[in-house]
């Protein structure tokens, strides 16, 4: 069994701080102009952090290497679907293509629709 402060401790003493370093550099000036932004800033920085690397870590133990590997390779797609959905944002021909792909070779790689070769030893 793991200690969850030792997770969540470093991350947050990391990413807080980093993240307001880095929204300074962006806007040139002190971007803390309502309580609005610090409240987004200490969101990103605690749950959507340690919490998803918390899940990550937890949930990692119960799956295999190569299916871990997987599941981490539908993040882009998923990330483009959430934006779509929850932001607004257009997706692109090139973008959907890519989803496609990407979730596309999953299911061959899971369903085993192409069976591997069995391995000739000599």
């Amino acid at each position: 069994m793991f200690n969850l402060s030792k997770i969540v401790f470093p991350i947050l003493a990391i990413s807080s701080p980093t993240l307001a370093k880095l929204a300074i550099l962006a806007s040139a000036s002190w971007p803390f102009d309502s309580v609005k932004m610090v409240l987004q800033l200490f969101y990103l920085g605690t749950i959507a952090t340690i919490l998803t690397i918390f899940a990550q870590t937890s949930a990692q133990r119960y799956v295999t290497a190569t299916r871990a590997a997987i599941i981490f390779s539908l993040e882009p797609a998923f990330a483009s679907f959430m934006a779509y959905i929850f932001a607004g944002e257009r997706l692109g021909w090139r973008t959907v293509i890519g989803g496609v792909l990407i979730i596309g070779a999953i299911i061959i790689s899971e369903t085993k629709i192409f069976p591997r070769p069995l391995a000739i030893t000599p």
